[in-house]
């Protein structure tokens, strides 16, 4: 009864904008993590861990994946930002937001291409390759979605919306 209440009368869409809409988000997540516990410990026992030296992430892969996000984003600038008049850029200045968006997108993945080989290269190192290479990629994926997770302006309403959505403001403190 409670689902059907809630799907004509969504929770999480109707609080206010204050930590009470946080700490309910949180709460509401505790159901997943239940039922991802259930499912870790009936299966955990059978888990076979695959070797990893057949799985191979190419330099292209990775030039493809950041250009397809980079076009991505910058649709959706365009149509959430300038195709309303929001934002008027001139050709010169739309082409240095495309070229830094294109450019801050491929650096990201390039970076995350290097991490990834060298903790599959340190990995290969140990006997269970594969756990060590999960541990390992584990423990760089946690304080990377922190840092985008703290930077990307949910926590901080005061952010102005209304400026174009690019790569680097991200990553900029808020004031």
């Amino acid at each position: 009864m409670a689902g059907v209440y809630l799907l004509f009368h969504p929770l999480l869409s109707n609080l206010p904008n204050d930590d009470r809409s946080y700490y309910l988000s949180l709460i509401s997540l505790v159901p997943l993590f239940w039922l991802a516990a259930i499912d870790y410990e009936g299966h955990v026992r059978d888990k076979r861990w695959i070797p990893t030296e057949n799985q191979h992430i190419t330099v292209r892969t990775v030039l493809v994946a950041a250009g397809f996000l980079a076009l991505v984003h910058i649709g959706v600038s365009y149509l959430r930002f300038i195709s309303t008049g929001e934002v008027h850029l001139r050709a010169s200045e739309l082409l240095v937001v495309l070229s830094w968006s294109l450019a801050s997108h491929v650096l990201v993945f390039t970076l995350t291409f290097v991490a990834i080989c060298l903790i599959r290269n340190l990995s290969i190192r140990f006997a269970n390759a594969s756990k060590i290479e999960f541990l390992l990629l584990q423990s760089y994926d946690v304080p990377l979605a922190h840092v985008a997770g703290s930077t990307n302006g949910s926590a901080h309403s005061s952010r102005s919306t209304a400026a174009p959505l690019t790569y680097s403001q991200s990553w900029q403190h808020p004031p």
